[in-house]
This record gives structure tokens, C-alpha cells and sequence, in this order.
């Protein structure tokens, strides 16, 4: 296998050095390393000879780019015209909404106002804030209250993620009850297979966070 960065972790230091220092550890895994994130013509042209079979992506940060790779390498994968419902946490729910599958109540806002009454008219408290497109709880708020909200839409909001993107907005989401289950699937030709499965176990904690 080849490793290619997808160059996001460029935008946040802490997140480049991570990067780099997780890969040092794994360079007996692969073949070889590829660092011309930007160009996705050009990375194709240069992995092509290579004749690759598939393109994954390793993490959230390159889901994006693994899309547009393997598109532009022929090969099988997820349609790029509909990567952000992969990576953004509100077109998520609305693809849900939009095949009639059982979704949440969900609102990205910078109004605080607009955030409030939302979470008001969900008729339930807590409400969950989050940001749109980040990972591993990062900014991730049990909010019991519409003062606890604005807090944490002011917290939030101005900061940038782990990925280095900019925090413009938030969601605001109905909060899910019960048992957390990630169920994680491979798709190919209309063949489902299920890769694993894991139940979460959260605490909240003072602050609101959740604690896995």
C-alpha cells in the first residue's frame, strides 16, 4: 500500500506533527509515502502508474480527497458530488431525512437567538452542540439549559478544529436517548459486509463534554 496525505493536517500544527510522528511509526506498513496534497490531477498521475486497486480513506481529514482520487483513477468509490454528507454532520441528517430514515432534529446556526429557540421548540432539554465538521467529541456539548447553550455557542464558535477548519457556525441537534452503537460497513457492487461493531459508554462531565 502507498500512504497519501490528503494535506489537511497542513492547517493545524498540532495535528501535522501528530501526523507525521504516527506515521513515522508505521513506515514498515507501507510501500511508500506520498506528500503532493493540492493536485488531484497531478497525485493521479503520479499513482496511476502504480495501477492501484482501491483508494481509502485513513480518517475524516481524507474522505474528501480519497472521493476525488479514486475518481479520477477509474476505480470504485463514493460519488465526490456527495462527499459532504460524509463529512458535515448536518447534510448527514438531512441524506437521512431525505430517504425517510429516522434522523435528528438539527439546526447550524452563528445566532445564538436562532439557537435558543431551536433547542426551545425541540421541547426537550439537554440539546447536543457540536461543530459541523470535526471528529472524537471534539467541541461536543450536552447543553441543559439556554444559558448553557450560548455559553457553549460562544465558546465554540471563532475557534478552529482539529483539522485546522474554522468554526463559523454550530449545530444544534435534538439529543438521541438509549443505547450508542458505531456500526461500521464496506460496500462494493451492491455487497454489504458489516467490519465491526462497537456500543459507546458516555459520562458527562461538568463542563458538559462527554467522556467515552
Amino acid at each position: 500500500g502507498v500512504d497519501v496525505s490528503s494535506g489537511v493536517e497542513r492547517g493545524s500544527p498540532g495535528l501535522a506533527a501528530y501526523v507525521a510522528e504516527a506515521l513515522e511509526h508505521m513506515r514498515h506498513d507501507y510501500d511508500g509515502f506520498v506528500d503532493e496534497a493540492g493536485d488531484i490531477d497531478a497525485l493521479a498521475a503520479r499513482l496511476a502508474p502504480m495501477a492501484p486497486c482501491c483508494v481509502l480513506p485513513g480518517c475524516e481529514m481524507g474522505v474528501e480527497a480519497a472521493e476525488l482520487l479514486a475518481q479520477r483513477l477509474g476505480l470504485p468509490g463514493n460519488d465526490p458530488a456527495t462527499s459532504h454528507t460524509r463529512r458535515d454532520k448536518l447534510a448527514m441528517h438531512q441524506a437521512l431525512a431525505a430517504v425517510g430514515l429516522p434522523s435528528l432534529g438539527s439546526l447550524a446556526t452563528a445566532d445564538a437567538d436562532a439557537a435558543q429557540a431551536f433547542a426551545e421548540n425541540l421541547g426537550t432539554w439537554p440539546v447536543v452542540l457540536k461543530p459541523l465538521r470535526s471528529a472524537a467529541t471534539e467541541g461536543v456539548r450536552f447543553c441543559r439549559s439556554a444559558s448553557e447553550l450560548r455559553q457553549a455557542m460562544q465558546e465554540l464558535l471563532g475557534t478552529n478544529t482539529q483539522f485546522g477548519e474554522a468554526n463559523t457556525q454550530v449545530l444544534v441537534q435534538q439529543c438521541a436517548e438509549g443505547r450508542e452503537f458505531a456500526v461500521n460497513t464496506v460496500s462494493r457492487g451492491g455487497r454489504h459486509a458489516l467490519s465491526d461493531l462497537w456500543e459507546y459508554h458516555k459520562i458527562p462531565t461538568p463542563g458538559g463534554a462527554p467522556l467515552y
